[in-house]
């Protein structure tokens, strides 16, 4: 006689639990976590259509992967394959020109890309980028190369360097980070 009492208290439980957690935050309304959330989409949704528009993409100068040693204790060989680009700020005409450039006009097939005739003055400092590139990365430690603020700081350090370089002509306005391995 015990068991079906035990039994029905247990349904009782149950069923009061179930009309706890289900029936009654539908007969309030929505749970104060649930406006919450709501009203915090919506507000992400305002935000993010007063947002401005990124940027047009600047002018790409790729620099091709390489291998590079990176500083480390003596005994210790770290090194890094590192593929970077740089964009640089596109002239004030080249964006009326935006469509005309070289496609396949005759040009023989090779693995360098074609660089905008904007990249010119880029592409003649070709050397001293290279060694800018080479000098900064091996003075780079396995950890900076490994965390994200040392990532940042490399990228920084990459883009005045450049800078100085070209002189600032074309303005440089971001460094990728295309491919990176450590070991």
């Amino acid at each position: 006689m015990k068991k079906p009492m035990m039994f029905g208290g247990v349904a009782a439980v149950v069923l009061l639990a179930l009309v706890w957690f289900f029936v009654l935050p539908m007969m309030k309304g929505k749970p104060a976590e649930a406006v919450e959330d709501e009203e915090e989409a919506v507000h992400a949704t305002q935000t993010a259509k007063k947002k401005p528009k990124r940027h047009d993409p600047g002018l790409i100068y790729p620099v091709s992967d390489r291998v590079v040693n990176l500083a480390g204790p003596p005994g210790v060989r770290n090194y890094a394959r590192i593929e970077l680009a740089f964009e640089f700020e596109p002239p004030a005409d080249a964006k009326k020109a935006k469509g005309s450039g070289g496609g396949g006009h005759g040009a023989p097939a090779s693995s360098e890309p074609v660089l905008d005739p904007a990249l010119e003055p880029v592409s003649h400092r070709k050397v001293q980028i290279d060694d800018a590139v080479l000098r900064i990365i091996s003075s780079k430690t396995l950890e900076e190369m490994t965390s994200v603020e040392g990532k940042e700081a490399l990228k920084v350090e990459l883009m005045e360097a450049v800078d100085e370089i070209v002189g600032g002509k074309p303005e440089i306005i971001g460094v990728y980070i295309v491919r990176l391995v450590v070991q």
